[in-house]
């Protein structure tokens, strides 16, 4: 189930990341089906009984508001969880579901994480995803973050030091594997012309835009589809 939380700027992220989840199953010879939910839309809940996974898209929300959007949700991510549902979470997905374990989240006094960066992974980190790779390369468009300490987290970077997190039914990444270096980039420059980054910032991301990010460049080390492929199993 791909529940959609936006269409930012045109970009429709459920359909982005059921083909990031098609990608991944088809390296391993597999198929994958998925029904969307614009919970956006319409405010609508599926039953997460009558699924194996709930992916749980970005949006245009923020996630530490106190508002009946976020409320309702919070409750649904609590009931699926309660009963094993797997729940795979990207970027506002990442932070919501951190709501509902107890967590806040907070606009990033550090501003806007934008474009491809590298997370790092401690022995830890490693040992919790099942991988034995120390970073990875994603996508990022966010300036929320998540706050607070525990063994749940994962991954971290210069300007955001929760980049995940894994737990038995649930896996989260702040950044979106289901992007692209290019996408990212094109982003960025509506960023840009919105004024909402300084020409500087905007520079650092198109050097950055050189790292493939290791989800949906064919040439990346998709190092990501490995983490979900074993999540999902």
């Amino acid at each position: 189930m791909l529940l959609d939380e936006t269409r930012y700027s045109g970009y429709d992220f459920a359909d982005m990341g059921a083909n990031f989840l098609r990608k991944t199953f088809q390296d391993m010879g597999e198929a994958i089906e998925f029904d969307k939910f614009e919970y956006i839309v319409n405010g609508e809940l599926p039953d997460p009984l009558e699924y194996g996974l709930v992916y749980l898209t970005g949006s245009k929300k923020d996630s530490y508001e106190e508002t009946p959007f976020n409320d309702k949700l919070i409750e649904f991510i609590r009931d699926a969880c309660s009963q094993n549902v797997k729940i795979l979470g990207i970027c506002y997905g990442h932070q919501i579901i951190a709501r509902s374990m107890g967590f806040k989240t907070a606009v990033n006094p550090l501003g806007w994480e934008l474009g491809n960066h590298t997370v790092q992974l401690s022995e830890e980190d490693q040992r919790k995803l099942g991988v034995d790779f120390d970073e990875y390369t994603i996508s990022m468009i966010h300036q929320d973050i998540v706050t607070g300490d525990s063994e749940r987290f994962v991954g971290s970077t210069e300007k955001c030091g929760i980049q995940g997190i894994t737990v038995e039914n649930v896996l989260t990444f702040q950044g979106h594997p289901e992007f692209t270096s290019d996408l990212v980039l094109e982003m960025s420059k509506k960023k840009l012309q919105e004024a909402e980054i300084d020409r500087e910032h905007f520079n650092d991301i198109v050097e950055r835009s050189q790292l493939l990010e290791d989800g949906m460049d064919d040439n990346g080390n998709k190092r990501l589809r490995e983490i979900v492929y074993k999540f999902v199993l």
